[in-house]
């Protein structure tokens, strides 16, 4: 990981394919946007809810039930704390909560082999969760828009890492036989299980109850 970044110089951002320069403009305007509008409503009750999704999100990452051969694993409900928070406590504060959980996952130890890819891998795609959120706006049962949320998340997860792979594993899927584009979509599908299982789990009455009761006081402060 560290050879990677000290090896790493801006004259290589001169010959990144356009795609990889927009991606990062992008990214570098979504996060300034993060930092401007997602501080303006914290208060002290709202950092405590946060940590406290933070801790447990931590926690259950640490849970693996399979670890994948080229980075990843398949992990036990990890987001659906994150997901909760930005669903109760709003989609600002989320992508500041993803962001947070994406460094500590670069902490606990990360499969970094460029500066963009650990950025799309650890940051983007974790604060990408907080747009699970969007979902208490949609015109559904009460009781089925957490769950939706949360396999919006996944699903946008997927993408993020899906992309990624696609810029920087080619040669993984070249070695396969693969287009770059089959081989990551097909490789990250081992994202969706935890997805599923949290959507599942968010189903569950008495679990709704659980969030509303603690997140759910926060959600017009």
């Amino acid at each position: 990981m560290w050879e990677s970044l000290a090896s790493f110089n801006f004259k290589d951002l001169i010959n990144m394919p356009w795609y990889v320069i927009c991606t990062l403009v992008l990214l570098v305007a979504l996060f300034a946007g993060i930092m401007i509008a997602g501080g303006k409503k914290w208060t002290v009750r709202r950092l405590a809810y946060a940590a406290l999704c933070l801790a447990i999100s931590f926690v259950l990452s640490c849970i693996r039930l399979y670890r994948m051969p080229s980075g990843g694993s398949v992990v036990l409900c990890s987001i659906l704390p994150l997901v909760a928070f930005s669903f109760y406590c709003g989609v600002w504060q989320g992508l500041v909560l993803g962001v947070a959980y994406g460094l500590l996952q670069m902490l606990q130890g990360a499969w970094i082999i460029h500066p963009v890819q650990g950025f799309m891998d650890y940051i983007a795609a974790y604060a990408i969760l907080a747009m699970g959120g969007l979902a208490v706006k949609l015109p559904v049962n009460e009781r089925l828009k957490l769950p939706v949320g949360l396999i919006i998340a996944g699903i946008l997860r997927w993408a993020v890492h899906v992309v990624s792979g696609m810029m920087f594993f080619s040669a993984d899927a070249l070695e396969a036989g693969q287009a770059p584009f089959v081989y990551s979509a097909v490789y990250n599908l081992f994202l969706f299980p935890e997805a599923i299982l949290s959507a599942v789990i968010a189903f569950i009455p008495g679990v709704k109850s659980a969030l509303e009761r603690t997140l759910g006081n926060a959600r017009e402060m």
